[in-house]
């Protein structure tokens, strides 16, 4: 029995919110961040890998390990793929760290001006456009978690 390949999304909060309220020319709403995922879900290079979960986090991330703010737990991530939605050459580190586990890492930038050194440590320059207005379609309205409930409890 084979698994499907998994991705995970993880966005920049406050990256994501500054991009899309220049391109959107005002403050976004949850269903402009959720138009964004389904945009990075429908393009080519996740077009065979099956999303399990996207992560929204507006804090500073944490170095080398994912921890549920609530429950303090650590995440264990069951992928092969992480989408990374910034432009923050902070994140290097944890490219490295990442890409050293086997996970592939997808940039996505939105079209915002990077530092050379944060593409040279993703495996793909993933490049998708959010269209002024656009609004997620039904079915993928409430899919944006900051921690699953299934993470909330320590094993």
């Amino acid at each position: 029995m084979s698994f499907p390949l998994r991705y995970a999304v993880l966005l920049d909060g406050a990256f994501v919110i500054r991009r899309l309220e220049k391109q959107l020319g005002r403050f976004p709403t949850a269903e402009d961040i959720q138009a964004l995922a389904a945009s990075i879900h429908a393009h080519e290079y996740v077009a065979d890998f099956s999303r399990l979960r996207i992560y929204f986090y507006h804090a500073h991330p944490a170095a080398g390990t994912l921890v549920n703010p609530l429950s303090k737990c650590r995440v264990l991530l069951s992928v092969q793929a992480l989408v990374v939605v910034t432009g923050d050459s902070d994140l290097v580190p944890a490219f490295k760290f990442a890409r050293r586990e086997g996970l592939r890492i997808f940039l996505c930038h939105m079209g915002h001006r990077i530092k050379r050194e944060l593409l040279i440590h993703a495996d793909r320059d993933l490049r998708v456009k959010l269209p002024k207005g656009t609004v997620a379609p039904r079915h993928e309205r409430g899919l944006v978690h900051a921690v699953s409930e299934s993470a909330d409890r320590c094993p």
